[in-house]
C-alpha cells in the first residue's frame, strides 16, 4: 500500500506504516488480562484490517495524484470493527475506552478555559502557588526561582496524569475535595513513593545499586555504610520519604560479626604471645551467637586454665572494641536525624 498516506488529527501527513497498526492492535490485546491471547490473535486482526483497508479504503479516502489520503480515525474504526467481528469483546472494549479517553483529553487540552492553561497563566503571574501546593514538598521553597520551575513541572505533570492516566471519576473526586491523591504529579514517572527499607534482607543477600553488586557486610562500620548506600540507591528509584523501621535490630548482626572477628584476633595474639597458639580454639569462637559471654562459655572452648585466663582478657578487649564501634555508629545516626 505504497500509494496510501495517513492524515493525522492535526492535519499533518505521514507515510503509511503497517507496523503502527500492528502495534496499536497489540497494545489493545496487552491491555486485557487474558492468557489465552497470543501473537497469532494480534496477527489475525492485523491481516483482516489490512484486507478491509485495501477493499474499502478508496471509498473513504481523498485521492490526489493517485495517492489515497486516509484518516487515522478511519483506521481505528476498522480495528474496532474487526475486534467485534472476531469476537474479541474485551479487547474491543479496552481499545475503544482508551481511544475515547484520548479524544476527551485532546479536547481538554485544546480548550483555552481548561484548568491546565489557567494554572500555567497564574503561575506566570506568580499568583497561583497556594499553601497546599507549597506544603506538598516541604523541602522546596515555592517562592524561589527553582521552586517556581518545579511548580511549572508539577502543574503540567498533574494535568497530564488527570488527562491520560486516571479514571475521570477519580480526578473529579480529587478536584472536588472528596479525596486527596498525594503526589499526583509523580504518577507519570511510574515510581514508588514513601516506603520502609528491609535492611535485613539486603544485608543477608547483598544487593545491586545498578552499578555493581554489594556483598553481605561483615563489620559494623560496613553495615552502617551499606545502610547509607541502600537509602541513597533506593532514593534514586523513587520519590517521597523512606525509613528504616528497626535500625538497631538490623545493625545487631554487624556488632556480632565485629565482636567475633576482634575476639578471634585478640585471642590469637594472646595465645601466640605465650606460645600457646590453638587454631581450633579460634575457630570455635565462630559458634557464639551473642556478645554477652561468661566464664562458663569460655570453658566450652578449652579446659586449660591458662588459656581461659587469656581468652577472658581477649574477650574484654573485643567486647569493649565492639561496643565502642556500635555506639559510634548509633551516635552518628542520631546526629543526622
Amino acid at each position: 500500500m505504497k500509494d496510501i498516506r495517513i492524515l493525522k488529527r492535526d492535519h499533518q501527513q505521514d507515510i503509511f506504516r503497517g507496523e503502527k497498526i500492528a502495534i496499536a492492535i497489540k497494545k489493545g490485546f496487552d491491555s486485557v488480562e487474558n492468557p489465552a491471547y497470543d501473537g497469532a490473535d494480534v496477527n489475525t486482526v492485523y491481516r483482516a484490517v489490512l484486507k478491509t483497508l485495501k477493499e474499502e479504503g478508496k471509498n473513504q479516502a481523498i485521492i490526489r495524484n493517485d495517492t489515497q489520503y486516509i484518516s487515522i480515525e478511519f483506521i481505528q474504526d476498522l480495528i474496532e470493527r474487526e475486534l467485534l467481528k472476531q469476537n474479541y469483546i474485551d479487547v474491543y472494549e479496552s481499545f475503544s475506552s482508551y481511544r475515547k479517553r484520548r479524544n476527551e483529553s485532546r479536547n481538554i487540552f485544546i480548550s483555552k478555559q481548561h484548568k491546565f492553561l489557567k494554572a500555567i497563566e497564574k503561575l506566570n503571574q506568580k499568583e497561583a502557588i497556594d499553601e497546599d501546593s507549597k506544603r506538598e514538598n516541604a523541602n522546596v521553597d515555592g517562592n524561589s526561582p527553582m521552586g517556581m520551575m518545579l511548580q511549572f513541572g508539577s502543574t503540567v505533570s498533574k494535568e497530564y496524569a488527570k488527562a491520560y492516566l486516571m479514571d475521570e471519576a477519580f480526578y473529579h473526586a480529587h478536584d472536588s475535595g472528596q479525596i486527596h491523591i498525594h503526589d499526583m504529579d509523580f504518577l507519570p514517572m511510574g515510581t514508588t513513593t514513601c516506603m520502609q527499607i528491609n535492611l535485613k534482607k539486603l544485608f543477608e543477600n547483598g544487593f545491586s545499586t545498578g552499578h555493581g553488586h554489594l556483598r553481605p557486610p561483615k563489620h559494623i562500620t560496613s553495615y552502617a555504610a551499606l545502610a547509607a548506600i541502600a537509602i541513597r540507591s533506593n532514593q534514586n528509584d523513587q520519590h517521597g520519604g523512606q525509613s528504616i523501621p528497626a535500625f538497631d535490630y538490623y545493625m545487631a548482626p554487624g556488632v556480632l560479626h565485629t565482636f567475633k572477628r576482634q575476639f578471634q584476633q585478640y585471642t590469637f595474639d594472646y595465645l601466640e604471645l605465650f606460645d600457646m597458639t590453638d587454631l581450633s580454639l579460634i575457630d570455635k569462637i565462630d559458634t557464639f551467637d551473642t556478645i554477652d559471654l561468661n566464664i562458663q562459655d569460655f570453658e566450652t572452648l578449652t579446659k586449660d586454665k591458662e588459656k581461659i585466663d587469656l581468652i577472658e582478657k581477649a574477650y574484654k578487649k573485643a567486647e569493649n572494641f565492639s561496643r565502642k564501634k556500635s555506639n559510634s555508629v548509633m551516635l552518628k545516626r542520631s546526629s543526622r536525624n
